[in-house]
Order: structure tokens, then sequence, then C-alpha cells
């Protein structure tokens, strides 16, 4: 298969995963409608942008870092919980033979990552494969499947019901945390919760600084609070930030861009 292929292959993937989500959208109008009334169009479409990034970005942990995090309210949290949970997220698993340059030598050693989007499971895939790592007895378990309860029974015969996670993985891979976390570990960046309050009054700090721009430009109401809503959330410095990332070749070690 030539790479071209395979980036048609990718985004037809992509596209069809994108459906899938806009139907069960629509499978619910009223949720919808709720959404639009409660957030308005803009807010909601720059949400949705932001989960987004996470979700397929590679880069996503060099943008929201503990420096500058993805802002959110609490209802807006609690928005992003429910968006993402529209797509399947997994628990990959794989032993690996480890390569080590000073003995030259394997060392075995198990690989465990939870709470994956598909575009990561490709990712690691991809890193698998054309690298020709020494991998065996590679697992891509639906999270959702993990969490089902089993009959299990104890050491002295009495019945008892685990969830399939614990049965494959041990009790240590019983996450006792919430989404947000969840998320912060699988993407290694940070959101910070914040209080409405402080979403306004940084949105009027901001537009005090482009009051000018709105007269320069002659932008109406909705334009302008587009404009504040976007430098607010940092959609630009995330596109000019992320081109600055180095992007380096997994099999030559050599810097891309």
């Amino acid at each position: 298969m030539t790479k071209q292929q395979q980036k048609q292959i990718d985004k037809l993937y992509e596209e069809s995963q994108k459906k899938f989500v806009e139907l069960k959208r629509k499978e619910n109008p009223k949720r919808e409608k709720e959404l639009l009334e409660r957030f308005g169009e803009d807010r909601l479409q720059r949400l949705r942008k932001s989960l987004d990034y996470i979700q397929n970005n590679e880069f996503v942990h060099a943008i929201f870092t503990n420096a500058n995090p993805l802002k959110v309210t609490p209802e807006e949290l609690v928005f992003l919980e429910e968006e993402d949970k529209l797509e399947r997220r997994y628990f990959v698993d794989f032993g690996l033979r480890e390569y080590h340059k000073e003995t030259k030598s394997f060392s075995p050693r198990w690989v465990r990552i939870p709470f994956q989007t598909n575009s990561q499971v490709k990712r690691t895939l991809k890193w698998i494969f054309k690298t020709n790592q020494k991998v065996e007895d590679l697992n891509i378990i639906d999270e959702n499947d993990l969490d089902l309860k089993v009959d299990w029974e104890k050491k002295d015969g009495s019945p008892l019901q685990l969830s399939l996670r614990v049965v494959r993985y041990s009790e240590r891979y019983n996450f006792d945390f919430d989404w947000k976390h969840k998320i912060e570990l699988s993407h290694k960046i940070s959101i910070s919760v914040v209080s409405q309050k402080e979403v306004n009054e940084e949105m009027d700090k901001l537009r005090e600084k482009y009051s000018r721009s709105h007269m320069d430009y002659e932008l109406d109401d909705r334009q302008f609070n587009s404009w504040v809503d976007f430098a607010y959330n940092n959609d630009k410095s995330i596109m000019s930030d992320e081109a600055k990332i180095e992007r380096v070749s997994t099999e030559t070690g050599e810097v891309l861009n």
C-alpha cells in the first residue's frame, strides 16, 4: 500500500467517524436545541473544536500545558464529557521486547495505555508497524466493555462479580477518578475549571482591549463577540504554536519540520 492510498483510507475513516457523531447528534434534536439555547452557536462550536483538537491532534499536550491550560466552566466541562462519550475510547495493551543499544539485547515489558481515542490507537499501531517493534499479544478493547460485570469466584469458592477490567488487568487498573483526570492522563494536557465570573471578567478585559478594533474594522456585535471569544480561547495561539512544535521521525530521529 502506498502512502497516498493510506492517506485516502485515513481520510475516509475520519469522515465516517465524524458522520457517526453527527448522526448521534441528529438522533437527539431536543438536546441540540437545548445546547444552542444554553451556549449559543459560537460558544458551542468553540467547545466542540477544542474537544476535537484534544481527541485528534497528537501535539495537543504542547498547547494545553500547566502554564496555559484549557479553561472551562463546570457547565462546559460536563458538556465536553457528554460529547466525548459519543465516540469510543479504547484500552491498548501489548507485550513489547524492547531493544537496548548499550547491551545489544532485548528485554520484555508490558505496555498498557488506557482511554485512547481512535486517532491515538492509529498512531500507536503506526509506530509499531512502521518501526518494526517486536510486539506480541496485542489487544485493543473498548473501554465500555471493560466496565461490564462478569461472574467470578473468590479463593474460597464463593461467588463474586467483578468488572472485566479487574479480571484482565487487576484492581490496579480499576481507575477511580473522573473524566477530566482521565483525559489529562490520556492526552498529557491540563484542564482548569474556572467560574463563570472569572470568564466574564476576562472577557470584559478583552472587550476593552479590542474595542478599538471594533470600530476600525466596523464589526457588528456578533462579529466582535466572536473575535473576543476567539482571543479568550487562544485559537490563534494554537495555530501558531503548533507550527513551532518539532515533528520528529520515529525511524531516523531527525526533525521533519
